[in-house]
């Protein structure tokens, strides 16, 4: 997991979080051991991205490489300032964490495929009802797709 703390510059909140969509798509598109992503706002204004990676090795190399990716480096400029970046190893998650690249047994379940029943998604449900329970991000990546249960 990797937690990338920073500051917005004057007037570019709005820009941040609309262009965010095609930055993790590229992001995504580059770095497929992106699972999730979750920007998140503190209560004195820093900013919080929450990225869960495959692995921390996959983590850490698309940390050093990440400006080369255009959308990721234009979506850099609006950040005023940077608090750092860091990565934790998560020892237990509830619900489970699952790759979207294996099933629970660790066999592989076709590119890009997810159980979204286990994080309460139904494949019938909207990208607005996705969004209003928090996982937009997760369900708008690239090379995901629902899966019917």
């Amino acid at each position: 997991m990797e937690f990338a703390r920073f500051t917005v510059r004057a007037g570019a909140e709005e820009k941040l979080v609309a262009d965010r969509p095609a930055m993790l798509a590229a992001l995504r598109a580059r770095f497929p051991a992106c699972l999730a992503a979750y920007l998140t706002r503190e209560d004195d204004g820093t900013w919080v991205d929450v990225l869960v990676w495959r692995s921390r090795p996959e983590a850490e190399e698309a940390a050093a490489q990440i400006t080369t990716v255009p959308e990721c480096a234009a979506w850099f400029q609006l950040i005023a300032e940077s608090g750092g970046l860091r990565h934790a190893t998560v020892l237990d998650a509830w619900p489970p964490l699952t790759s979207p690249l294996t099933d629970r047994g660790g066999e592989p379940t076709g590119a890009g495929a997810t159980d979204f029943a286990e994080v309460g998604v139904s494949p019938s449900q909207s990208e607005a009802e996705i969004q209003e329970i928090g996982l937009s991000s997760l369900a708008r990546g690239p090379d995901i797709k629902k899966i019917e249960s």
